[in-house]
């Protein structure tokens, strides 16, 4: 996502008091939506930290890029949807603790899956632990975008302020 700044004022003593103010937008950017990820659910610090703005002069004014990773972050701000080739294997609440189905028989028990059925079942317990999916459609859950537009509109108040402390 990037957003432009444009600097109506063509006089060099500007430049250090608009570059305050933009960074300034970028910071909140930054900070808001970090603080926005953890609300959005089990989502860690790999996505936390994984969020970035950087800001950089282009004629005519300074443009804010905010940066997600992982890259397959973007799906939660936007939504969309997960495939699994062939299933995509959704764990059962509570009793899976949201492990892996890959990692699962190596810390439980050997799963095994009913001939025609579309579940992984524990052979410990005989629970049903892991149900298959072809696919899954993901909510958009981060509000990013809408995050950097309301800090956008605040640039006049931060240029006001970085104003008063030259």
């Amino acid at each position: 996502m990037t957003m432009e700044v444009e600097v109506r004022w063509n006089v060099p003593q500007y430049d250090p008091i608009v570059r305050e103010a933009v960074n300034e937008v970028a910071k909140d950017i930054r900070d808001r939506a970090r603080m926005d990820i953890p609300r959005a659910g089990h989502f860690g610090s790999r996505f936390i930290t994984g969020l970035r703005t950087h800001v950089n002069k282009v004629e005519g004014g300074y443009k804010i890029e905010v940066a997600t990773r992982p890259a397959f972050a973007k799906v939660f701000e936007y939504g969309g949807t997960s495939v699994g080739h062939p299933l995509l294997w959704i764990p059962v609440a509570p009793d899976s603790k949201r492990i892996r189905a890959k990692v699962y028989p190596r810390l439980y028990a050997k799963l095994y899956r009913p001939r025609g059925k579309n579940v992984l079942i524990s052979t410990k317990d005989k629970k049903v632990k892991y149900v298959g999916v072809r696919s899954t459609t993901n909510r958009p859950r981060f509000h990013i975008r809408q995050i950097a537009i309301e800090e956008a509109n605040k640039y006049a108040e931060k240029m006001l302020n970085a104003i008063d402390q030259v």
